[in-house]
């Protein structure tokens, strides 16, 4: 009896799965705005790109380079020093008179690019503003001419950087 309500429940609910849809169903065609032509994007209006910097911004940007300019001339001076020091502390213990004073000097030489670095995180805030004011109002792309002088600065400093990596391997930590 059992299996004969479970076949006649299975049977009633098959039987209602595949009565006929009641109601409109949309239509598969294709509807009209699918025939036109796709929307374009209008290109965005370039930004121009000056042949020079407005004078204060001139000034600035001068007035940065010199001053990495400047400490990087007095990291070069005090480098062959460092240099000596460093390959004296060669090998030597740590916190022997010889690796203390190779330390000492590499402080000294690290003391002497400080502006250098200081000019560099000016630059990159300076550029980042023309960026922004760029985004903001269209102003002219003053930062492409201002980038280029950033990346001199830069190398300045990622080669005092491994300057200074070399020489703390060379006098050991």
């Amino acid at each position: 009896m059992r299996h004969l309500i479970s076949v006649l429940a299975s049977g009633l609910l098959l039987a209602g799965c595949a009565s006929p849809p009641q109601g409109e169903f949309p239509s598969l065609s294709k509807r009209p705005f699918e025939n036109a032509e796709p929307i374009q994007d209008t290109a965005p209006e370039p930004i121009p790109v000056p042949q020079q910097l407005p004078s204060d911004l001139a000034s600035r940007a001068a007035s940065l380079e010199a001053r990495i300019n400047a400490a990087n001339a007095a990291f070069n001076r005090g480098l062959p020093a460092a240099r000596a020091k460093a390959n004296r502390a060669r090998g030597a213990a740590r916190g022997s008179e010889n690796w203390l004073a190779a330390h000492t000097q590499l402080s000294r030489l690290d003391k002497a690019r400080s502006d250098g670095v200081a000019a560099l995180a000016e630059m990159d805030r300076l550029v980042t503003d023309q960026l922004d004011d760029q985004l903001r109002s269209k102003l002219p792309a003053y930062s492409q001419l201002l980038i280029p002088r950033q990346a001199l600065m830069s190398d300045i400093i990622q080669s005092q950087n491994i300057t200074i990596d070399l020489l703390t391997r060379t006098i050991g930590l």
